[in-house]
């Protein structure tokens, strides 16, 4: 992944280009630091921005859900703890939430079900704030929503 990011950045250095923001967890936890460093062009990513959001809600305990790689690197937690170390945070690798959405299976009984099972570890472990740290789990707010609203109830 780094690898990547990083030939995008220097193909980006050809040109007139004034900020690459990495637009995904994954990259963002693996090469940010890298590229900020390697580059000429001012990189951004977007685990800082998610972090301070949730921060910005008062949330005593964090989750923080997202790709296999995403929660072994750790990055939401080390950001989270700069801004408050204070907070809790639980994180969860949801890899299989990516394979619903790459397949197509968004609003299905199977996502449901996925959901369910892959934000269990919330229903003993509860949060205030979740940062879904993965760009594809938005096109599972549906699902997120039945899961949260049966654990209200």
């Amino acid at each position: 992944m780094r690898k990547f990011v990083l030939k995008i950045g220097e193909y980006f250095e050809k040109y007139p280009v004034k900020l690459m923001v990495i637009a995904c967890n994954t990259a963002t936890a693996a090469a940010l630091a890298t590229a900020k460093k390697e580059l000429s062009i001012p990189v951004l990513g977007v685990i800082h921005p998610g972090a301070q959001a949730a921060v910005n809600t008062n949330a005593h305990t964090i989750g923080v859900i997202g790709t296999d790689s995403t929660i072994k690197d750790g990055a939401y937690e080390r950001e989270i703890h700069k801004i408050d170390p204070t907070i809790d945070v639980i994180s969860k690798a949801t890899q299989p939430l990516v394979s619903i959405v790459e397949h197509g299976l968004t609003n299905t009984p199977q996502a449901q079900q996925t959901v369910n099972e892959q934000l269990s570890i919330f229903d003993t472990h509860p949060v205030d704030a979740l940062i879904l740290g993965c760009t594809h789990f938005p096109f599972l707010r549906n699902q997120f929503k039945i899961k949260l609203e049966k654990r209200q109830n």
